[in-house]
């Protein structure tokens, strides 16, 4: 609970302010999750839609900067992880460990959960820098990657804000709930890891009998 109370104390100040000052600092906010703060997306999502339900903030518009940065932010990463991913691969250790053919396996497994790996990642905060950093990393399509990360924001941006405009009046209770949450989402990310790395030794188990056959 103790971790949220800073997001609850710039949520507060946020609901004082008006004008174009709040579309800034919820895009500075999404950004700032984005690039590995400990901003959960979902505080600034619910914020806007307390915003809007208290005539602060207009709806249309506080959708369109939510949406917009938190593509952005997942671009960044992705872009990082595109730029540094080759390099990583060409290092000793990597080279023993991932193969050309294991790589492209695992761009394939990427590509093709793409949409139910990366809605999930948006709501577990341990686990969403570095699922699309990984995306990048192993070079899956950008616009593969693009149009599954637009499908979960915007099933993921209006059910957040919507629960803000709903919940307006009970914030503390809801920021309450939210940690409890985030421990939840936290045993959820482990599985989620847990079911990649079983996917991975999967594969790594299938090329060494390939190999052998050979």
């Amino acid at each position: 609970m103790t971790e949220w109370l800073p997001a609850q104390e710039y949520g507060e100040w946020l609901l004082l302010q008006h004008g174009y000052i709040i579309y800034l600092v919820l895009t500075a906010l999404l950004l700032s999750g984005a690039v590995g703060l400990p901003i959960p997306e979902d505080v600034p999502l619910i914020i806007a839609g307390v915003l809007v339900q208290r005539g602060n903030a207009d709806l249309m518009l506080a959708f369109i900067v939510c949406y917009a940065a938190i593509l952005l932010g997942d671009v960044l990463i992705f872009a990082l992880g595109y730029k540094i991913g080759p390099k990583l691969f060409q290092s000793r250790f990597f080279k023993a460990k991932f193969t050309p053919e294991l790589v492209g396996k695992i761009t394939s497994g990427l590509e093709k959960h793409a949409l139910v790996m990366i809605f999930l990642a948006r709501h577990l905060f341990y686990l969403r820098s570095a699922t699309f950093l990984t995306c990048g990393a192993f070079r899956m399509n950008f616009l593969r990657f693009l149009a599954a990360d637009a499908v979960a924001a915007l099933i993921s941006a209006p059910l957040m804000i919507g629960l803000g405009f709903l919940a307006s009046e009970h914030l503390p209770a809801l920021f309450a709930i939210m940690g409890t949450a985030k421990t939840v989402s936290l045993f959820l990310g482990v599985a989620v890891f847990g079911f990649f790395l079983a996917y991975w030794l999967q594969q790594r188990r299938r090329q060494r009998r390939h190999q052998t056959a050979d």
